[in-house]
């Protein structure tokens, strides 16, 4: 397994912190690479080239973003590799690769932009009208595959 990484900023490192922890529950998964692809589709393909030449075992590739991760795939599709990409936006480009039959890219998790706007404003307004917040509020996301990627949209 390989990361694609990217800006060094807190939802950044929890996406990567949150891979490292799953693949530690997998004895039989090991990540072998880490590498920054900036968050950008240029970068990633040119990280992600450089990955499939020094590791051409590489199963899998998790991207930090969208982004990244279409640049990822055109590095696989040209490589002709057979390593499976996922990924976090849930970014309606990303969603049309991940329905493409065969696509390496097998899936995405899903943010909500609206609702994170609108819990960060009703945090704010509580904040300012002096009402105690939680430091930690989870935010919905959804695993978007194959079998539940039609349709889906923000």
């Amino acid at each position: 397994m390989a990361i694609l990484d990217g800006i060094p900023v807190v939802p950044i490192l929890e996406r990567v912190r949150g891979f490292e922890d799953a693949i530690k529950k997998h004895p039989e998964m090991k990540i072998v690479t880490k590498q920054n692809g900036k968050q950008e589709r240029d970068t990633a393909l040119t990280v992600t080239e450089n990955m499939l030449q020094s590791t051409p075992d590489l199963a899998g590739i998790f991207s930090v973003n969208d982004v990244g991760a279409l640049g990822a795939l055109a590095a696989i599709e040209s490589n002709g590799a057979k390593v499976k990409l996922v990924s976090v936006d849930g970014q309606p480009e990303a969603i049309k690769e991940i329905l493409k039959p065969n696509s390496p890219f097998i899936a995405t998790s899903a943010q909500f932009p609206r609702d994170q706007a609108r819990i960060a404003l009703g945090i704010a307004l509580a904040r300012y009208w002096g009402a105690n917040v939680p430091s930690t509020i989870p935010v919905k996301v959804k695993l978007i595959d194959s079998s539940n990627a039609k349709g889906f949209s923000w």
